[in-house]
C-alpha cells in the first residue's frame, strides 16, 4: 500500500467532538504551519501524556498542585490526538504510517489513561480488573471492526469523553482532596459516580462494534481469554495491582497492534493472535494452577512483560520497514 492507494475512513459520533472542533481545534488547526509534519504532532501529544502521568504520580503522593499541570498536559494530548489526522489531510501528508503510529501510540496512551484513572479513584479488586479488561476489549473491538469493515467507528461516549472524565477527577482531587474521588462501595461519592458511569458506558462501547462484526466473533477468543487469565492471576493474589494493570494493558497492545499491522500490510491476524494467546496464556495458567513460591510469579510476570514489549515493538518495526522509517517526520533523510 502506497500513499497514492491509501485511504482512511472514520465515523466519529462523539458527543463532545463537534463543540471542541468548532470552538478550539479547527481555529488552532488553521494556525499550524503547513510545514509541520503530522507525525510530529502525534509524538508530541504522546510525550505530553507521559508528562501528565508523571504529574499525577506526584499528586497521589501528596502534592495536590500537580493535578493542575497534569490536566493541562492531558488536554494537550487530547488536542494533539484529534488534530494530527486533520492536519495531515489538510496539508496532503496522509500516509499509512501516520495512521499506524497514531493508533499504535493510542494503545499505550489509552492504557496510561485507564491506569491513571483507577489509581486516582483507588479502585482495586474485581471491579478494577473487570473495568480494565472491558476497556482493553473495547479498544480491540474498535480496530477489529476497522479491519473487517474498513471504517473506524467512535461511539457517542468514547476516548474524548473518557479523557474529560479523567480531567474532571483531577479537578475534584485538586479542589476537594482524595476522599472525594476515592471509590467507596458503601458511600455514593464522586468516585462511585465515576465508576457507575464506566459500568454503564463501557459495555455499550464494547458491544456495539461486536454486533456489527458478529460473523467474526470467534477471532475475539485469544485476546479475551488472555485478559481473563491475567485477571484471575491478579484476583488470586499472586501479582499486585500495578503488575496486573501493566500486563493486561500490554496484552491489548499486542493483540490490537497486530490487527493494525495486518490492516496496513495485508494478510490475516487470526493465526498470529492464536499463537500470541497461547504464548501469553500458557505460562499464566501454569503458575496459577501450580501456585509456586511468590518470586516465581514475579519471574513469570517479568518474562511476560519482556515478551509483550518485544511483540509490540516488532509490529512497529515491520510497519516502519515497509513504509520507510524516514516518514516518521522527526527523522529526515540526509541531503
Amino acid at each position: 500500500m502506497g500513499p497514492g492507494e491509501y485511504s482512511y475512513s472514520t465515523d466519529d459520533r462523539s458527543v463532545l467532538l463537534p463543540y471542541l472542533q468548532r470552538w478550539l481545534w479547527r481555529p488552532l488547526l488553521e494556525r499550524l504551519p503547513r510545514s509541520l509534519h503530522p507525525n510530529s504532532i502525534t509524538i508530541f501529544g504522546c510525550l505530553m501524556e507521559f508528562v501528565s502521568v508523571a504529574f499525577v504520580m506526584l499528586g497521589l503522593y501528596g502534592m495536590r498542585w500537580a493535578f493542575l499541570p497534569a490536566g493541562v498536559c492531558l488536554f494537550v494530548y487530547i488536542t494533539a490526538d484529534n488534530i494530527d489526522g486533520a492536519h495531515a489531510r489538510r496539508t496532503g501528508q496522509s500516509h499509512p504510517i501516520g495512521e499506524f503510529l497514531d493508533h499504535w501510540l493510542d494503545l499505550f496512551n489509552g492504557a496510561l489513561m485507564m491506569l491513571t484513572f483507577f489509581a486516582v479513584i483507588q479502585l482495586a479488586g474485581l471491579g478494577y480488573v473487570l473495568l480494565l479488561a472491558t476497556c482493553c476489549l473495547a479498544f480491540f473491538a474498535a480496530v477489529f471492526e476497522q479491519f473487517h469493515r474498513g471504517i473506524l467507528v467512535h461511539g457517542k461516549v468514547g476516548s474524548i469523553e473518557a479523557a474529560f472524565l479523567l480531567l474532571l477527577s483531577f479537578a475534584v482531587y485538586f479542589f476537594f482532596g482524595p476522599e472525594w474521588v476515592r471509590f467507596e462501595p458503601s458511600a455514593f461519592n464522586f468516585g462511585a459516580m465515576l465508576v457507575l458511569v464506566c459500568v454503564v458506558g463501557l459495555p455499550v462501547t464494547l458491544i456495539a462494534p461486536l454486533v456489527r462484526v458478529r460473523a467474526h466473533l470467534v477471532e475475539l477468543i485469544p485476546p479475551a481469554g488472555t485478559l481473563a487469565l491475567l485477571s484471575f492471576w491478579y484476583l488470586g493474589g499472586s501479582i499486585g495491582w500495578f503488575s496486573a494493570g501493566i500486563l493486561i494493558s500490554l496484552s491489548n497492545v499486542v493483540f490490537s497492534g497486530r490487527v493494525l499491522r495486518r490492516r496496513l500490510l495485508g494478510g490475516s491476524f487470526a493465526r498470529g493472535n492464536i499463537a500470541s494467546g497461547l504464548l501469553l496464556s500458557v505460562p499464566v495458567a501454569i503458575v496459577t494452577i501450580l501456585d509456586p513460591a511468590p518470586h516465581w510469579h514475579m519471574v513469570v510476570a517479568c518474562v511476560l512483560l519482556a515478551v509483550m514489549l518485544t511483540m509490540a515493538g516488532r509490529d512497529l518495526l515491520l510497519v516502519l520497514e515497509r513504509f520507510e522509517i524516514f516518514r516518521l517526520g522527526i527523522l529526515r533523510r540526509p541531503r
